[in-house]
């Protein structure tokens, strides 16, 4: 049970949130500025007001929980688009199911080359490579992996963040302009924050990409544990 100032913490912390993620939104619809996409902004400014006035995060932590327990079944919504869309989907199956396989093949492989190259402890390898999948699995895996849960978050959120600012501009690098293509590529490397943009870039890329994100994580709920096995093979025989 919560004291009554606990539930005023709990209320303003949940306020708060609330807010600042109508201000990010007013701002993206004026200015379409990624870096006001609500989740973005939200969480940034958060964390900037938390700093400065040194908020400790035990005080906002009850508010984040009772936020993620309605953010979890509302997840549930990505499935309209990708039912209005069944047809599409199960005529390209093949072609989205490799992307996706690609896409965390990819993912993790990019992760232990850039650790042999940063010099990067073995923990720390494994605690970066559930970078692109949705927080609540990439915990499990971290923990699972007897990696570093705190530091898996970190590189979930980033990941996230700089997949929801450089998505448009990385699909027109790579001169990608299928809507399933895009789909595959924002959901597999950006999980749920670059799904919101998906679904502000259409319908399509939306349904595609909320699918793409569940699949990668199941995908990498089995993968990620042997992948870190064998890492671990690896040092022990260096």
């Amino acid at each position: 049970m919560y004291d009554f100032n606990s539930l005023v913490a709990l209320l303003l912390g949940i306020l708060l949130t609330i807010l600042l993620y109508v201000i990010g939104l007013k701002l993206y619809q004026r200015y379409h500025i990624d870096l006001f996409t609500p989740n973005i902004f939200g969480i940034v400014s958060l964390v900037i007001i938390m700093s400065i006035f040194r908020i400790d995060y035990a005080w906002y932590e009850p508010s984040a929980t009772a936020i993620n327990f309605f953010l979890k079944p509302a997840v549930v919504v990505l499935a309209l688009p990708l039912y209005r869309r069944l047809p599409l989907l199960m005529k390209n199956k093949l072609p989205i199911l490799l992307g996706i396989f690609s896409g965390v093949l990819v993912s993790s492989f990019s992760i232990v080359f850039f650790s042999f190259l940063g010099n990067f402890d073995m923990i720390t390898m494994l605690s970066l490579l559930p970078k692109s999948i949705t927080t609540p699995m990439g915990i499990e895996v971290s923990q699972s992996m007897q990696a570093i849960p705190s530091i898996t978050v970190l590189a979930i959120l980033i990941t996230g963040v700089v997949g929801t600012v450089l998505a448009k501009t990385i699909l027109s690098l790579g001169n990608i302009h299928h809507p399933i293509a895009k789909g595959v590529a924002i959901g597999t490397s950006a999980h749920v924050l670059g799904t919101t943009k998906a679904l502000e870039i259409g319908e399509v890329e939306g349904a595609i990409s909320g699918l793409s994100l569940a699949l990668a994580g199941i995908i990498s709920v089995f993968y990620l544990p042997f992948l870190a096995y064998l890492i671990r093979m690896i040092y022990k025989m260096i």
